[in-house]
C-alpha cells in the first residue's frame, strides 16, 4: 500500500480537489433525500483501493489520498483525490487509513498536515494498518485530544476480498468509537467482529498472520517432502483442502483447554509416531525440516503433557 505523506505530492487539477462527487458531508444530495455520507479512504494501493471501490458501490461518497498522484485512478468514478490527509479529513465523516507500516501511520495521522491537524476533522478514523500495537496507541492518544475516536481494524482477505466487499474485519475500540465507523467498514467486509477493546482487533489481526505465515512454513516443507518423493505437490494441496473441514485444519485446538482435549497421551503418541516417520522420510531423500523438526520436539507441550 503506498504511503500518503502529508503534502507530498500534487493531488488533482487546481479546483478539482476541493469539489466532491457527492454533497458536502451531512448535506442532502437532493431535495427531500437522505444525506449521503463521505469516506475518506488515505493509501490507494491494493487494499485501499479496493476498500474505496467497495465503499463507492455501497453508496458512500469516497474521497481519496495517496503520496503517489496517479493513484487517483484507482479510484473509483465520481471519487475524488485530496491533496492532503488534512484536506481528506476535512471532507470525510470517516477516515480509513490503508497505508502500509507505523511511520506511514504516524505521518498521515499526526504528521504535518495530517488529519488530526484539520480545524474540524472527521469524527472517526479506523486504522486498517498492520503496525505496532504502541504505535496505534499513541495515534489514538492523540486522536483523543481532538475528539476524534481511532479504532483499529485488522483485516484479513486479501486483494480481492477487498474490491468485492468481503473482507474480514477485527475491530478494537470503545463501543462509541466502533459504532461511528461501522456503518463504513460494513460496506467491505462480509464478516467483522468487535473483539475487544483498543489494540484487540490488532492483536487478533497479528495472531491471525502468525498462523497464515507458520502454516505456510509448514506447508512449504510439506510440499518438498512429497515433491522429493517424485509427487505432484498440487494432490498434495487436493488433499489438504478436502480433509480440512473434516478435521478441523489449524483452528481445530484454538479455544480449547489442554484438559479439554480427548486422550492427550494417545494423541502425542500418534504425532510423534507420524512425524517421526516423515523425518526418517526427509533424511532418506537429504531433506532438512527444521519446523516439523521443532512440531515433534514441542507437540507435547500444546497437549498440556510435561515430560521428564
Amino acid at each position: 500500500m503506498n504511503e500518503p505523506r502529508s503534502g507530498a505530492g500534487s493531488a488533482a487539477p487546481s479546483g478539482e480537489a476541493a469539489t466532491r462527487s457527492a454533497a458536502p458531508s451531512g448535506e442532502a444530495t437532493a431535495a427531500g433525500s437522505v444525506p449521503r455520507r463521505t469516506a475518506g479512504v488515505i493509501g490507494l494501493g491494493q487494499i485501499g483501493a479496493g476498500v474505496a471501490a467497495s465503499l463507492h458501490r455501497a453508496g458512500w461518497a469516497v474521497v481519496g489520498c495517496d503520496v503517489f498522484p496517479a493513484a487517483a485512478a484507482r479510484l473509483p468514478e465520481g471519487a475524488r483525490f485530496a491533496s492532503s490527509p488534512e484536506e481528506l479529513a476535512e471532507r470525510s465523516d470517516v477516515v480509513l487509513v490503508a497505508v502500509l507500516d507505523d511511520a506511514q501511520v504516524r505521518d498521515v495521522l499526526t504528521g504535518a498536515s495530517g488529519v488530526l491537524g484539520a480545524e474540524h476533522p472527521a469524527r472517526a478514523v479506523a486504522v486498517l494498518s498492520t503496525i505496532n500495537v504502541a504505535t496505534l496507541e499513541e495515534v489514538a492518544a492523540a486522536g483523543h485530544l481532538r475528539g476524534v475516536g481511532i479504532v483499529d481494524c485488522g483485516v484479513s482477505g486479501g486483494v480481492r476480498a477487498a474490491r468485492e466487499g468481503t473482507l474480514v474485519a477485527m475491530l478494537g475500540g470503545d463501543d462509541a468509537a466502533v459504532a461511528a465507523v461501522r456503518d463504513a467498514v460494513d460496506a467491505f467486509s462480509s464478516h467483522a467482529v468487535h473483539v475487544g477493546a483498543l489494540g484487540a482487533g490488532l492483536r487478533v489481526k497479528l495472531a491471525r498472520n502468525l498462523v497464515t505465515y507458520g502454516s505456510w512454513l509448514v506447508a512449504h516443507e510439506a510440499a518438498r517432502l512429497v515433491e522429493a518423493s517424485g509427487i505432484d505437490a498440487r494432490r498434495l494441496a487436493e488433499v489438504i483442502r478436502a480433509s480440512d473441514p473434516m478435521t478441523g485444519g489449524v483452528t481445530a485446538l484454538i479455544g480449547q483447554e489442554p484438559s479439554e482435549r480427548p486422550a492427550p497421551d494417545a494423541l502425542s503418541a500418534i504425532a510423534h509416531k507420524d512425524l517421526g516417520a516423515a523425518l526418517a522420510t526427509a533424511a532418506e531423500l537429504g531433506l532438512d525440516l527444521p519446523a516439523t523438526r521443532l512440531t515433534d520436539q514441542r507437540f507435547d507441550e500444546l497437549l498440556g503433557l510435561v515430560r521428564e
